[in-house]
């Protein structure tokens, strides 16, 4: 007796996939094919389908904000992060700050940040931190910062601000005690001043270019353009450009950008960290 083969994500109906998936915003450039396979494989099974043609069109059925749409995205992305990840970006940032950059020839005014991929928003709390920390003697100086991701569920804990301590491992204590508060079983939470300073919003960033962010003074962008191939690099960090204002810092990962330049852009030498600013005349 002859078993019927299991079907798999072949070479045939890797293409179509790769492309309702992109525009969901998952790449799946970076993403092994066992991965990819495994992952629907696993929404395949709870809804009983015994082969991916089945699944492809029942999802092209599908409203893009459906349930069964966010469950698969959160299956396929990575949200590994935690608070202060990434201390020398933090530096660079409060040298930005306490430098009036962002404020040039102005005595007052607001600062509008962007962090990019957020996951479940301990990097977007960091920046606002950071922000706060550097701006609260000056009564004058309004900040906010957006943050943005494709899952469903991450923007969701972002927006709870409840996270476990082990997260917080990074955070000073005089800043654990000043931004936070202390609940059960070692959890704490950001505190309500600080979360309604962070706007949690789910954004594509392939799609980015469009999107009605106006002119941003701190756009944070990085551990993401990792997931993507480099010939989508220049279209995501091309993208970031048209949003960032003149005098702005852009700061990025070395370990994700190669051999990308923009005209608008200058670079800045700082220890450990890749970052630009925009020309003040661009």
């Amino acid at each position: 007796m002859k078993l019927n083969p299991k079907p798999s994500l072949n070479i045939e109906n890797y293409p179509k996939w790769a492309e309702i998936l992109e525009e969901s915003g998952v790449c799946t450039d970076t993403i092994p094919n066992s991965f990819l396979e495994t992952r629907l494989r696993m929404r395949m099974s709870v809804h009983g389908f015994n082969n991916f043609h089945r699944y492809y069109n029942y999802l092209k059925s599908l409203n893009r904000n459906n349930m069964e749409w966010r469950v698969l995205i959160d299956s396929l992305t990575v949200k590994e992060t935690r608070f202060f990840r990434d201390p020398d970006s933090l530096f660079l940032i409060e040298k930005f700050l306490l430098s009036n950059q962002y404020l040039p020839g102005k005595a007052q005014g607001s600062i509008h940040a962007w962090s990019v991929a957020c996951a479940t928003g301990e990097e977007a709390y960091s920046l606002a931190i950071i922000i706060d920390k550097n701006t609260r003697a000056t009564k004058d100086i309004f900040f906010g910062v957006t943050a943005t991701d494709i899952s469903h569920s991450a923007l969701t804990t972002g927006k709870q601000g409840i996270y476990h301590e082990s997260r917080l491992a990074n955070i000073p204590p005089y800043l654990r005690t000043k931004y936070f508060i202390p609940l059960d079983d070692n959890f704490y939470q950001v505190k309500l001043m600080m979360r309604n300073r962070v706007c949690f919003s789910r954004l594509n960033v392939l799609q980015a270019k469009n999107a009605p962010l106006g002119k941003i003074n701190i756009i944070v962008c990085q551990n993401f353009l990792i997931y993507f191939s480099l010939d989508k690099h220049s279209l995501i960090l091309d993208a970031l450009v048209t949003h960032l204002a003149p005098g702005g810092l852009l700061i990025l990962s070395i370990s994700d950008v190669f051999n990308w330049s923009h005209p608008a852009l200058e670079k800045i030498n700082y220890e450990n960290t890749l970052a630009y600013r925009r020309k003040a005349d661009s």
